[in-house]
Parts: structure tokens; C-alpha cells; sequence
């Protein structure tokens, strides 16, 4: 029989870009090596969608085949910017910057997809400041610049990560409002994670409130950043107004998992209960996330059948549900089937798991008690987990926690010279946290001669060390070279430290100096260090001030109230003492009785 004859070129660029939309790569190359054998030369079009794969896929081997045929290609194929983009794309999801660079520069006229290409190319290699300079010059009043689409703006939004790039992403803002991109719901959804992602939980709201146009990106970003700020009380009212709205909007996946990660803070079973009706009422489909955010909502809602229930029966068991079934049975005090359970995954499951230093690290940070910690450190010892930096400082911080101090010491020292600056500070807090006050400064001094810089988490540690040993001009000198010698910007935790330090050794009026020069806002930590202080030198005039200042950010909290009725009690003021307490009753505050754990 003969052949069949070749297809004509829009016949094959169809059937290539139809195999690349359905996802099939062997397809759509099967059927570009087929179109070659056939004499037919590509165009623009099968080049794009090629290199459009070979950048999803991150297969850079392809790519650069891709691109060598296109060089051979350009005596007869005309140079065209939409190849020169799927270039700069293609390397720089392949993680070739440099290439994807030179690409940019050869290109004469540069559109809006260009910019975008090299921005997001930028920013996801983590060339963030790179990315910054290109966004400026691509909306500069230069012959270069042009004009900024909403995919510019997502892009660069995505970068805003912590509370440093805030100014940043006011700018930004700005630049959405004067190009009228305000009313586009896919910015505005950028806008509203980059805020929650900066901790600008109000400006988050208020940006929230003020969008025109919600879809279930918007309500399931705002449902979640609410969560991951601590603020379940808020997340799970918003849910409850995203399912009253007017809006039309159905919760997904994502919306389920944020609105059980906050039931999960608050060990609200009843609502927890009412999120998987949901979820099963509109039919989603359940994936490993959900069933791993129901796993740890029922876990610390106490209910370890239930979370076993929706673990035993999932189709998605991953590292994620496992690490939440593993820390819900550690979290409930069922040693022997935490136990069981790792030594399962540890002994029968895939090398991926087997390899999992988060975890090994999750479980081992909520380990309930000692003789568990040291029967997971047993089964570690099995695999070539032990020699992880991760899972040691891991074990180092377990037994610490665990009051083991020459466990953790002799674990320290096997690590040898693999040790990270997360190992020292997990050492200078352990013995901080101990009373070693001296030998953890110790330990700061072999630091920083074994090569490691100390972090702001170090000089938290440090701080701490010297206010509980009374060691004030040591402490007054870390704090100095924290500033001055390593450049760090103290945070709230810092100079509540100091504050602490001071207020302990009775210099009232020097801690007072500190929180009156402080570049923020004292913060409620601020006023507790000094209200403690003062119950320890009897200031009752400074203890009031404190107190009221404490009383305005956290007046439903029994704390303020029973460290001011302690300095009352110091002084013998029984009068002002039953005063505290019946305001207390007044404001329907009660005293939070205190716990004990003991190990037996």
C-alpha cells in the first residue's frame, strides 16, 4: 500500500499544537520528527509551541536542540520576536539565565511579552533585584519602554514575599491605580497576597473590601492569609461570609484547605465537621491537600480515629499526610502508633519518602515524649538520613526540648564539620534556655571562629542568655554589635530582650529609654517585659503606665491583668489588688489556670 501523503505545513502546525495542549511531548515531537521526514519545513508557529514545552517541561536538552534548528533555519525562516520570547522564556524556566539574557539583548524590537519573559525570569531564579531594574526600565520614559500589561504586574507582585518589600508593593499599587489596572481581579488577587505576604494584614483587608470584582482566587486568598497570620477567628468568618455572598462563589480545593487550616488552630471540631460537608456536598474533587489539612484538623480537635479514618482511606498518601497523621498520633500521646507508623514509611515506602527531611523534622518537633524522640533517632540511624544537617538539628532541638542536654551535645558533636549556623543557634538557645547562660556564650565565641555568622536568631538567643544571667554590659554589647558590627535591624523580639534584661537588674529608667527610642511601635512584648519588671521592683507608678499601654492592644488577656494584681502584691496594696480582680469580673475575664507535664 502507499503512503499516505505528507499533510500540508497547517495541517502539521495544527497537529503539533494540538498534542502540546492535550500535554502528550512525545506526541507532539513524534509528529515534528515525522513533519521533518516529509520535507516540510516549520514555522514560527511549530517553533513556539516546541519551545513553549520544552520550558513547562524543563527540558533544556530539547530546548537547545529546538534552537540550534532554528539558527540552521534562519536563512529562509524570517527572525521573528515572538520566537525570540519563547526563547527567553524557554531558558529561563530552564533555569539558563544567562542565555535567556543574551536572547533579550539581541532582540531590536522588544514588546510587552519580551519584558515579561525576562521579569519573570528574573524573579523566578531569584535575581530578584535584576527583575526590579528591568520592570523600571521597561516602564521608563526611554525610546525602549513599553507599555505594562497585567501580566507585568502579577509577575512582579509575586516577588513581594516578606515585610521588606512592603514599599515596594505600595509602589506597585500606585502604578496599578494610574494605569487602570485597578478594576483587573487578577492583579487586584496579586495585590491582596503580596499584602498578606508583607504581614500587612490590615492594608490586606481594607484592599480586600474595596475590589469591585471577587472571584474564588480573591476570598480563598484572603481566607488564607488571614490563617497563616494567626487570625483563624477572622478566616473562618470570612468563609462564612463567602458562602452568604452575593458573589455567587463556590469555594475549591484551596478555599477548604485554608478555612481547615484555621478550624485546625482553633480546635473548632464542629465547624471543621461542617467544612467536609461542604467539600463533599458540591462534589470536589479531594486531593492530597485536603485530605491532609483533614487529617491535622481532626488530630488537634483530639479525634485520632477520625483523622486515621480519612489517612487509612486516601488515594494521595504523601509525605504531607503522612507528617500529619505522624505529629497527629505524637500530638495525642499514641507513642507505639507514631512509632509504627515511621518505622512503616521508613522500612516500606518509596526512596523519596525515606529521604523526606521535613518530615522527619515535623515529627520530631512535636515528639511528646523522650523515649519516642530516641526511638525515631534509633530508626534514623538505620538510613542515610542521620548524616542530614536538617534531621540533626532537628534531634539536637528534640532533645533539648526533651531536657537531654548530653544527647543533644553528643549529637552536635557527631555532626562534625557538617554543621550550619541553625545548629549553633539551636545550641546557644538550648543552653540558654537551660540556664547554661555562660557556656552558651561559649558556644558563640567557636561559632564565629568555626567560620558562621550569627543571625538575628542568634543574638535573640544571646539576649535572652545574658537577661536571665543577669550578665547586663555583655548583653548591652551584643545588642551594639548586633547594629553596628553585623547591620541588623532588631526586631520587636530584640528589644524586648533588652527591655527584659534591663528591667530584671532594676534599670527601670533605662528600659524605659530603650522603648522610647524604639524605630516602631512598642508591641504588646514590649509592655510585658516591662510590667514583669516592675512586679519585680515593686514600680507601681510604671507598672500602671505599662499596664494601661497593654490594656489597649490586648484588653481581653488574663496575663496583663495578673501581672499588674503581682506588683500590687509586692507593694501590699491588697486594696488595688481587689480592684484588678474586679475589673476582671467586670469584663468577663478569668484567670487561665496553669499546666504541668510530667514524665514518669
Amino acid at each position: 500500500m502507499p503512503p499516505f501523503p505528507p499533510p500540508p505545513p497547517p495541517s502539521w502546525t495544527t497537529l503539533i499544537q494540538d498534542q502540546a495542549w492535550d500535554g502528550d511531548v512525545f506526541g507532539a515531537f513524534g509528529a515534528f520528527s515525522q513533519m521533518r521526514r516529509f520535507g516540510v519545513r516549520p514555522n514560527h508557529v511549530v517553533f513556539a509551541t516546541l519551545l513553549g514545552i520544552c520550558g513547562r517541561r524543563r527540558i533544556l536538552s530539547l530546548g537547545v536542540s529546538i534552537h540550534s534548528l532554528l539558527l540552521k533555519s534562519l536563512p529562509t525562516l524570517k527572525p521573528d520576536v515572538g520566537i525570540s520570547n519563547s526563547l527567553v522564556s524557554m531558558y529561563c524556566k530552564c533555569g539558563r539565565l544567562p542565555e535567556a539574557l543574551r536572547i533579550f539583548q539581541s532582540i531590536r524590537d522588544r514588546d510587552t511579552v519580551s519584558w515579561n519573559a525576562i521579569i519573570s525570569g528574573c524573579m523566578t531564579n531569584d535575581y530578584i533585584d535584576e527583575g526590579w531594574k528591568f520592570f523600571k526600565r521597561m516602564k521608563s520614559g526611554s525610546p525602549s519602554a513599553v507599555r505594562i500589561d497585567s501580566a507585568t504586574l502579577t509577575t512582579i507582585l509575586a516577588s513581594c514575599s516578606d515585610h521588606h518589600h512592603f514599599p515596594q508593593l505600595m509602589m506597585i499599587h500606585g502604578v496599578v491605580i494610574v494605569n487602570g489596572f485597578g478594576g483587573e481581579v487578577a492583579v487586584c488577587n496579586a495585590l491582596l497576597t503580596g499584602c498578606f505576604n508583607c504581614g500587612k494584614v490590615e492594608y490586606a483587608i481594607q484592599l480586600f473590601d474595596e475590589m469591585s470584582m471577587r472571584n474564588v482566587v480573591s476570598w480563598t486568598a484572603a481566607i488564607s492569609g488571614l490563617a497563616q497570620e494567626n487570625m483563624a477567628v477572622e478566616s473562618i468568618e470570612l468563609f462564612r461570609k463567602m458562602r452568604g455572598s452575593s458573589d455567587g462563589v463556590q469555594p475549591n480545593a484551596s478555599t477548604i484547605t485554608a478555612s481547615l487550616m484555621a478550624c485546625s488552630c482553633l480546635g473548632h471540631l464542629k465547624l471543621g465537621r461542617q467544612i467536609h460537608g461542604v467539600f463533599l456536598k458540591i462534589g470536589l474533587r479531594i486531593d492530597a491537600y485536603v485530605e491532609s489539612s483533614l487529617v491535622d484538623m481532626y488530630a488537634k480537635c483530639a479525634l485520632v480515629d477520625d483523622a486515621w479514618k480519612v489517612f487509612e482511606t486516601s488515594e494521595h498518601k504523601d509525605t504531607v499526610s503522612m507528617t500529619a497523621m505522624l505529629v497527629g498520633f505524637s500530638l495525642n500521646g499514641y507513642e507505639e502508633a507514631a512509632l509504627q507508623l515511621f518505622r512503616q514509611m521508613m522500612t516500606e515506602k518509596t526512596t523519596e519518602v525515606q529521604q523526606d527531611q521535613t518530615l522527619i523534622s515535623a515529627v520530631l518537633g512535636v515528639c511528646s515524649s523522650l523515649s519516642l524522640g530516641k526511638q525515631i533517632h534509633s530508626t534514623i540511624i538505620k538510613t542515610c538520613l542521620f548524616k542530614n544537617v536538617f534531621v540533626a538539628n532537628s534531634l539536637i532541638s528534640m532533645y533539648f526540648d526533651s531536657g537531654a542536654l548530653e544527647d543533644a551535645v553528643k549529637v552536635f558533636g557527631e555532626m562534625g564539620e557538617g554543621k550550619n549556623s541553625v545548629s549553633w543557634n539551636t545550641m546557644i538557645d538550648g543552653f540558654a534556655n537551660h540556664g547554661h547562660f555562660l557556656r552558651a556564650l561559649q558556644l558563640y565565641d567557636e561559632m564565629r571562629l568555626n567560620g558562621h555568622h550569627p543571625s538575628d536568631v542568634t543574638f535573640l538567643s544571646l539576649l535572652h542568655a545574658c537577661s536571665h544571667g543577669g550578665l547586663i554590659d555583655k548583653g548591652l554589647q551584643f545588642f551594639s554589635s548586633m547594629i553596628e558590627e553585623y547591620k541588623m535591624k532588631p526586631r520587636m523580639e530584640h528589644y524586648a530582650c533588652v527591655v527584659d534584661m534591663l528591667g530584671r537588674a532594676g534599670l527601670l529608667s533605662k528600659a524605659k529609654a530603650i522603648i522610647h527610642n524604639m524605630p516602631m511601635l512598642p508591641g504588646a512584648v514590649i509592655w510585658q517585659a516591662l510590667l514583669g519588671a516592675c512586679g519585680i521592683h515593686g514600680d507601681e507608678e510604671t507598672a500602671r503606665y505599662a499596664a494601661s499601654r497593654l490594656m489597649l492592644l490586648e484588653s481581653e488577656k488574663s496575663e496583663t491583668y495578673a501581672l499588674l494584681s503581682n506588683v500590687y502584691s509586692m507593694a501590699g496594696r491588697w486594696d488595688e489588688k481587689l480592684r484588678v480582680y474586679g475589673k476582671m469580673k467586670r469584663h468577663g475575664i478569668s484567670k487561665e489556670a496553669g499546666l504541668s507535664w510530667i514524665e514518669v
